[in-house]
């Protein structure tokens, strides 16, 4: 079976990383950008339609690198989860450290928010995910389930469920009100 993609054009182009590019994200005619250097990098679109970027600000903060970043719904709060065991969240107005979140054993590799914006899941080395509220609580749950890495976790759009996918070979699905998985018998 033959598919016909359509013709892309590429806008924007980074240059200069000496260590590969984790993650990327675009919440409109900005990118912000977590690597294998300890922050966060900002850079704002000189161009709506057109290819140059230029940095607007440097989120440093992390001892390690960066695996994951990810902006809260409404684009104001940026979350970073990196190899040094912590979930840092970053107003991304003025690149202020809002908060910084600790209780994974191993590093960090990625980050889901819940739709409404009021939790934050990471999913780690250590074979757990937590949620985080915004509230001020802290830590609210820990699941346990997989038996290797846990590498990637999102929310469905109601965020009652999350989905974890782990080096263990497993998807799962877990209920966030109970804190099961409920494919487990």
């Amino acid at each position: 079976m033959d598919i016909d993609l359509p013709e892309t054009s590429k806008r924007g182009q980074e240059r200069g990383y000496s260590q590969p590019m984790n993650q990327a994200q675009q919440p409109g005619p900005s990118t912000v950008e977590g690597s294998e250097k300890p922050q966060v990098e900002a850079k704002g679109s000189l161009s709506p339609t057109g290819p140059a970027y230029r940095q607007t600000m440097i989120m440093g903060g992390h001892r390690r690198s960066i695996s994951s970043i990810k902006f809260n719904p409404d684009g104001t709060i940026l979350a970073s989860g990196a190899s040094d065991k912590h979930l840092k969240l970053w107003d991304v107005t003025h690149g202020e450290l809002l908060r910084s979140f600790e209780g994974h054993t191993e590093g960090i590799s990625d980050v889901a928010w819940s739709a409404n914006g009021e939790f934050i899941a990471s999913a780690s080395d250590d074979k757990t995910i937590r949620i985080w509220s915004m509230e001020g609580a802290g830590e609210v749950k820990i699941f346990k389930g997989h038996t290797n890495f846990v590498f990637c976790v999102n929310f469905n759009p109601q965020s009652n469920l999350l989905v974890s996918g782990g080096f263990d070979e497993t998807v799962k699905i877990w209920d966030v009100a109970q804190g099961s998985d409920p494919s487990s018998p």
